[in-house]
């Protein structure tokens, strides 16, 4: 027999002796003498944080390192307050990181590479002085690109602008309008986060201030555009918060400034109802009506100046002051974005709206020995809305299953009195009610149902032969009898109104 080798394989023995192992432990002696005399890596090093802070103004650029913050525009104003003409400064804080020595030189020639937050506010303001104030100021933060050492490099940036112009020095007191800069400053934060409390803004507090313009915006969409002006005679207000449009003017001077405290807060109380229940019939959301709210009763307080009527006219009214209201004349006008959120183009003619009227006007004529009062009240509300069909949860325009509502309410007092001498010789008080909805429900875009209701009506209550009766001079009007018969002082909503006559 031949035997064949390979090298790949061990010729067993023939005999019953150990098989003897490999030798392998030298060799894996030398590898690890071979490893230990190589060199370790080199360990990474962390990249150093760089924080700088410039501030840029007319004299160049410097930079800071007493700041730990963003300045607010309280700050920027408490610099700009003490001189006059114009002025401008930004302040910037940048943050990289870099693991190159001695990257912590100047910054410049910075390039924004990505903005993602921006905010602008401007502010004019009118002093009664006749000063006036310009400020511009800007945020924004995101990402820049600029050289460091001439080595290019990108970084967080944060940056705050402010420009200012002052028409001439200002007085001790007018530099105090730091308090409504702080106000401002809230405001802006509030916007920030989609909120608006226009109280906190307190514009009738300022007592240097005849006029003031606000226009914010940012990056989130929220929007302001507010305007308030003021004097002897009346305060004025318009504003468009995110197309929330109001314009409403207030008399400081004349009927109800002449009247009693408590008559005074038990109508204004009154009024306030009216909007909120008017604008909830509208499907106006709660941040919204408590804006027009605030911004009614804010322009009704109180003037510090302003004239009244004559005591002496006052005092001998006193049965036709029991039928009127103690709030000061005005108009209030509340429009809200229109949106149109049914595709179809065969329905363009639907819109989601609303619209509220309220308006005041106290007329006091005195010729000799005659004396004429009117007031007149005026209440309008028109709104269309979705509402969801019925077994749905919300309207479908998909499948064009909906209900489709039109509102329209109207209410209207007027109180005339007419005095001869000191005496009542007419009281009258005309009411007139009118209301309507539309309700148009459509399933699969077809019309099943169409429903309107309404009504309307109109009461004229002749009260002399009552007040010369039971009225005797120096003395008031029956408030209980009075309120049996007219109700509040304020006008209702139609609806309400309507209803209560049908009681009796």
């Amino acid at each position: 027999m031949k035997l064949v080798s390979t090298p790949f394989a061990f010729a067993r023995p023939l005999t019953s002796a150990p098989i003897e192992q490999p030798q392998t432990a030298p060799r894996v002696q030398l590898e690890s003498s071979k490893a230990e005399s190589e060199p370790a890596p080199p360990l990474l090093e962390s990249p150093r944080l760089y924080v700088q802070w410039q501030q840029r103004d007319k004299d160049g650029v410097a930079l800071r390192s007493d700041l730990s913050r963003m300045p607010k525009l309280s700050d920027a104003w408490s610099q700009a307050a003490t001189g006059s003409g114009r002025g401008h400064s930004d302040i910037s804080r940048y943050q990289y990181a870099s693991l190159l020595p001695d990257m912590d030189g100047p910054i410049e020639q910075p390039k924004w590479l990505l903005r993602t937050e921006e905010q602008a506010l401007d502010i004019n303001l009118t002093l009664r002085s006749g000063r006036q104030v310009s400020l511009q100021w800007r945020q924004e933060s995101g990402v820049v690109e600029a050289s460091v050492n001439g080595q290019k490099q990108g970084m967080k940036a944060e940056r705050t602008s402010f420009d200012s112009h002052i028409s001439a020095p200002l007085s001790d007191a007018e530099q105090q309008l730091a308090e409504l800069m702080q106000r401002i400053d809230g405001l802006a934060s509030e916007l920030e986060q989609g909120n608006f409390d226009l109280s906190k803004l307190g514009l009738t507090q300022g007592s240097q201030l005849a006029s003031l313009r606000i226009q914010f915006s940012n990056d989130s969409g929220q929007k302001l555009e507010l305007e308030f002006q003021q004097d002897e005679q009346q305060r004025q207000l318009k504003l468009d918060w995110n197309g929330h449009q109001l314009d409403l003017t207030v008399a400081t001077a004349g009927w109800g400034s002449a009247l009693n405290a408590e008559q005074s807060a038990a109508s204004l109380q009154q009024y306030l109802q009216l909007i909120d229940s008017g604008l909830s019939d509208g499907k106006v959301k709660d941040g919204v009506r408590n804006m027009v709210a605030q911004a009614f009763e804010l322009l009704q307080q109180p003037a510090a100046a302003g004239g009244s009527l004559d005591r002496g006219i006052v005092a001998m009214t006193g049965a036709a002051q029991s039928l009127m209201t103690g709030v000061a004349d005005f108009s209030l006008h509340y429009q809200s974005p229109v949106e149109r959120p049914n595709p179809d183009p065969s329905k363009r003619h639907e819109k989601v709206a609303t619209q509220l009227q309220l308006q005041q006007h106290t007329e006091v004529k005195q010729q000799g020995s005659q004396l004429q009062l009117r007031q007149t009240q005026l209440y309008q509300l028109d709104a269309s809305f979705y509402e969801a069909a019925p077994g749905l949860d919300a309207p479908d325009f998909g499948s064009q299953s909906y209900r489709y509502v039109t509102l329209s309410q109207r209410s209207e007092r007027m109180v005339e009195a007419d005095y001869q001498q000191g005496q009542l010789q007419r009281l009258q008080v005309l009411d007139d009610y009118q209301w309507q909805r539309r309700e148009q429900t459509y399933l699969a875009d077809e019309l099943v149902a169409d429903e309107q209701r309404g009504d309307h009506q109109q009461h004229l209550h002749e009260l002399t032969e009552l007040v010369a009766r039971e009225h005797q001079p120096g003395e008031q009007l029956n408030r209980q009898l009075v309120d049996d018969l007219l109700g509040a002082l304020v006008l209702q909503p139609p609806k309400a109104a309507i209803a209560r006559r049908s009681e009796h």
